[in-house]
This record gives C-alpha cells, structure tokens and sequence, in this order.
C-alpha cells in the first residue's frame, strides 16, 4: 500500500507586539467609542494595518468585555484620556 502524505503545516505570520509606544500587556487609559467615561484596558491584540487608523485590543478591567479602539485613543492617565474623549467629541 501506499503511504500517506503528510501535510505540510502553515507558517503563521508573526503579529507585532508593539504600537505606537504600547505593548502586548501594558494596561491604558481610554473612552471607548459609546461610553463618555475613561476605563482601563490590559492590551491583548495589535493592529497596525488596519482600515482607518493603527488600532488595538484590550480587555476592560472593570466589566471584561474585549473592547478595540485606536491607538491615538490611548492615554497614561484617566485624566488624558479624558481630555482626548473631549477633543475627539469637538471635532
């Protein structure tokens, strides 16, 4: 009998880990689209392609939910993050 081919396994491109200054586990400030108050995410997933602008993913601290936003969204502080929330809303 003949024998079986083996399948060759996919390479898997390698995502970045870093973006514009923020890093796979760093924890960041920011008002997600939809809400008008700053809550922190841990960033999980990067996204330096992607439609609009670079952006990121991250899980909520306080509720859990897997929220993506850009990274021009980001901030060290509650309080930057805040004054970003209100530029972004005057435009």
């Amino acid at each position: 009998m003949a024998r079986r081919k083996k399948k060759q396994k996919e390479q898997k491109e390698e995502k970045p880990k870093e973006i514009g200054g923020w890093t796979v586990g760093d924890l960041t400030w920011v008002v997600p689209l939809g809400d008008t108050s700053p809550t922190q995410l841990e960033i999980m997933d990067v996204y330096p392609h992607d439609n609009i602008e670079p952006a990121l993913s991250g899980r909520c601290q306080t509720s859990g939910r897997t929220r993506t936003v850009a990274v021009s969204w980001c901030a060290d502080s509650r309080a930057e993050a805040k004054l970003n929330f209100i530029a972004r809303r005057d435009r």
